[in-house]
């Protein structure tokens, strides 16, 4: 799918798309009448010539950046997906790179280049026994993506290409004990559990302390409620430890994000506060000193 072009997909009566399949065999897949309503509003914004990728990768062109014995005040920045830690995103975009050095002239001098890892994909950080299963599923693979990663960004120091890779994942709540993960279709509510008790309490203890009112184990909340916290993360002024949650009638963005913050549900701080923190931080003051 990432290389269909727009002339593969029709439209029109019968409406398909042609891809290659297994054997590099030419198939039609039907598509519902609803993909087809999804897929031509795509097409239109903005349209694309029959050659063109019907998924591109986004670039963004932000202005502003003027400065000093800096006559460019354009930056761009190219949005991907794929998994950037599992699914080799991060190895590509290297070797995409390092290709295209290649094709400049000797003396060009690469900008510099900063990348950053939005990882969101869930993961278990609760203890569990499964006697090598792991290791023979494939959780080694990123051990050695890893190693990979590195000598790509070694070759390309030694190529003259200043690379800043940024860690930005996702805080623990949204992504361990259920969570948020990768859920590209937005469900109408989710249940958070909080990521700060290790290890979980009996099924039965965490169901009488929510109840009674003792402590709050898990919130659910719904789609504008998410909205309103992940704004209040990558806000550029205010940290999310030092916002006012008006109208928060059932205290569900303040437990959030105190959780977020290291601290229960009624405000003590327990543990430190998510690495996600510093890492927008120091992200913000990086790419505004540029």
């Amino acid at each position: 799918m990432t290389g269909l072009r727009c002339d593969d997909v029709n439209l029109g009566t019968g409406s398909h798309v042609r891809v290659l399949g297994k054997g590099r065999k030419e198939r039609c897949t039907p598509l519902s009448k609803a993909t087809r309503a999804v897929m031509a509003a795509w097409l239109r914004e903005p349209s694309r010539a029959p050659g063109q990728p019907v998924f591109p990768n986004a670039r963004v062109n932000v202005t502003g950046f003027a400065a000093a014995g800096k006559p460019c005040d354009v930056r761009s920045y190219y949005v991907t997906d794929g998994g950037a830690m599992e699914n080799l995103s991060l190895v590509s975009a290297l070797l995409a790179i390092e290709s295209a050095l290649g094709t400049l002239p000797p003396d060009a001098k690469p900008r510099d280049i900063d990348i950053v890892l939005a990882e969101a994909s869930a993961f278990d950080f609760d203890y569990a026994q499964d006697r090598g299963v792991g290791a023979a599923a494939g959780q080694s693979k990123e051990r050695l993506t890893g190693r990979l990663t590195l000598e790509l960004l070694d070759r390309l120091k030694k190529k003259g290409v200043a690379i800043t890779v940024h860690d930005l994942s996702a805080p623990r709540v949204f992504r361990s004990r259920g969570g948020f993960g990768t859920h590209w279709q937005w469900p109408g509510s989710i249940r958070l559990e909080n990521p700060l008790v290790a290890p979980v309490p009996p099924e039965w203890q965490r169901i009488v302390a929510q109840y009674s009112r003792l402590d709050r184990h898990w919130v659910t909340i719904d789609r504008p409620q998410l909205f309103s916290l992940w704004e209040a993360l990558y806000d550029k002024d205010t940290r999310i430890c030092d916002r006012a949650w008006p109208n928060d009638t059932a205290a569900d963005l303040t437990t959030v994000s105190r959780w977020i913050c290291g601290k229960n549900a009624a405000g003590d701080p327990v543990a430190r506060a998510d690495p996600q923190l510093d890492h927008w931080a120091r992200l913000k003051a990086n790419l505004s000193a540029r």
